[in-house]
């Protein structure tokens, strides 16, 4: 019951950001002045930004990012030193897209843990300590693909190499979309892995490419054994600009 409890409020609190959001966005239309409008804009979502549910800064962190009002800078930047790594991320690249570099590092310094600081987890409770810090990498290098540049490639060019499967598979894709299209044939290969959970991985890995790569490849693992393959090649197809897709999406969506 908990669990539900809490799933609601971060449901209503998203809503609350999005409405928030987009009235921002429309203020303009109302608002007398540019200096108003960002007054009322930092009004509006502040408050997000100081709620005790690190899923909550971490949406209004983004937000943002998205609205591209620079009267948030300082907000986001104090927002830089937050507990939350999640929240870190997000803040960096919402300051990244106002036009602020002042949260590369913060995002390399947590894409960008060496392997030595890295223990086999003994507890349940280190294990999930684990867990957080390897979501947060993984998000760190998505977004540090778009903001860092060559910083960045050096930086991937050492978790490519990562002990966690996820960190590698990120910075895969991530050098990827950087234009290393040499990884492109890793994954294309890899949807004829033995192993059907590999076999998802490189649809799903393709699908976020974002480009029109390994589209045979992915059209024939649409008929694939495992259901998790067929559903990653789908969601990938769908994800393609190809409009040559179209028949078998529409043959998908009966499986």
């Amino acid at each position: 019951m908990k669990y539900f409890r809490k799933s609601f409020l971060l449901s209503l609190a998203y809503m609350r950001i999005l409405t928030a959001s987009l009235l921002l966005l429309c203020l303009p239309v109302y608002s007398e002045t540019p200096a108003e409008l960002g007054l009322r804009s930092v009004k509006f979502l502040s408050g997000f930004m100081n709620e005790k549910d690190p899923q909550i800064r971490e949406q209004a962190a983004a937000a943002w990012g998205e609205i591209g009002n620079k009267a948030a800078i300082p907000m986001l930047k104090k927002a830089l030193k937050d507990k939350s790594p999640l929240v870190r991320i997000e803040a960096a690249y919402s300051l990244h897209k106002l036009g602020d570099a002042s949260g590369l590092e913060v995002v390399e310094k947590i894409v960008d843990v060496s392997t030595a600081a890295i223990r086999p987890a003994r507890t349940p409770a280190e294990e999930l300590a684990e867990i957080a810090r390897t979501n947060a990498r993984v998000q760190g290098i998505a977004r540090l693909a778009e903001m860092g540049g060559v910083r960045a490639v050096t930086i991937f060019e050492k978790t490519i190499e990562d002990p966690s499967a996820a960190v590698r598979d990120a910075s895969a894709i991530a050098l990827a979309k950087m234009g290393f299209d040499e990884l492109d044939q890793t994954f294309i290969e890899t949807l004829a892995a033995r192993n059907d959970s590999v076999r998802a991985a490189a649809a799903k890995a393709l699908g976020q490419l974002g480009r029109s790569v390994g589209i045979e490849e992915l059209r024939l693992a649409t008929t694939d054994p495992a259901a998790g393959v067929r559903a990653e090649a789908m969601r990938a197809l769908g994800a393609s600009p190809e409009l040559g897709v179209l028949d078998v999406l529409t043959k998908g969506a009966h499986d």
